[in-house]
């Protein structure tokens, strides 16, 4: 799990003031990125339709949040959304997943 000074608070997001922002995504994943050179904030979302039980969904935060805290170097903003169920996944798929989209915004 992310330390709570890099978590990102979703109810300050406002859609509408805009989040000047990149978004990419694969399959599986969708990444709103937001740069800002000086801070590292992520938060990880994942739907009931995606993931019907708790458990899944907790372990599908819990392996991104993990894999999200190899990209700290980079500064920004991140919301990830996941789109498809991934709780069978190991660490080093969705690192690599998440590797693909970080060049993606660069």
């Amino acid at each position: 799990m992310l330390p709570a000074k890099n978590r990102l608070k979703l109810s300050f997001y406002d859609a509408k003031k805009g989040f000047a922002i990149q978004r990419v995504s694969n399959e599986e994943l969708t990444l709103i990125y937001r740069r800002e050179p000086k801070i590292f904030k992520a938060a990880v979302v994942v739907g009931r339709k995606v993931a019907p039980k708790a458990v899944s969904r907790n372990r599908i935060k819990r392996l991104v949040s993990e894999a999200l805290t190899e990209q700290k170097k980079i500064g920004g903003e991140v919301i990830v959304i996941v789109k498809k169920n991934i709780a069978t996944y190991k660490r080093p798929q969705v690192t690599k997943k998440l590797d693909v989209l970080f060049q993606k915004v660069k």
